[in-house]
């Protein structure tokens, strides 16, 4: 019993520490580099820079209230395989546009599908953890959002610094 569920918790967790912390590390992120992207698309308005990050966290919170509720009709599994094939899309679209209006609708998009998991963790987690292990498994779940945004300062400037000299 006691190794069928540590399997069960590494499968669950998988996502969590190797795909969330990435999804909740996009929008801070991105802050610092506001600097690289108004020299990249020739931004003039601070208003339009920060918007960035304000897009993504816009979709973290709207997405999730459509998409999610597909979970109910089709499942959790095709939900989750969707939104995270869908995020890669748009974080690869992110990553190739080639205009600010471009950046900012994939940006928009990848949050849309980046803010899905998270919503439906809750609900993944209580399908397959005993109600006496419940709380134990929500916490470690809550720990890759939680150390995304906390993680940024020490890989930010590498990466930044890195791209920013390779230029793509």
């Amino acid at each position: 019993m006691m190794v069928q569920g540590v399997l069960v918790y590494c499968l669950t967790n998988a996502n969590t520490i190797c795909v969330y912390p990435n999804r909740n590390i996009a929008p801070t992120m991105c802050a610092p580099s506001i600097n690289l992207l108004v020299a990249e698309f020739n931004i003039r308005s601070f208003v339009v820079s920060t918007f960035a990050v304000t897009l993504y966290l816009l979709g973290l919170s709207v997405g999730p209230m459509f998409i999610s509720p597909l979970s109910e009709v089709y499942g959790r599994l095709p939900v989750y395989h969707i939104s995270n094939v869908v995020f890669v899309a748009f974080v690869v679209g992110n990553a190739l546009s080639k205009n600010i209006g471009q950046f900012l609708a994939f940006r928009f998009l990848s949050g849309c599908a980046g803010g899905t998991p998270m919503a439906l963790g809750g609900g993944s987690i209580a399908d397959v953890t005993p109600i006496q292990r419940r709380a134990v498994a929500m916490a470690l779940f809550s720990l890759g959002p939680l150390t995304g945004p906390v993680s940024r300062p020490s890989v930010h400037p590498s990466v930044t610094t890195r791209l920013a000299k390779s230029k793509y």
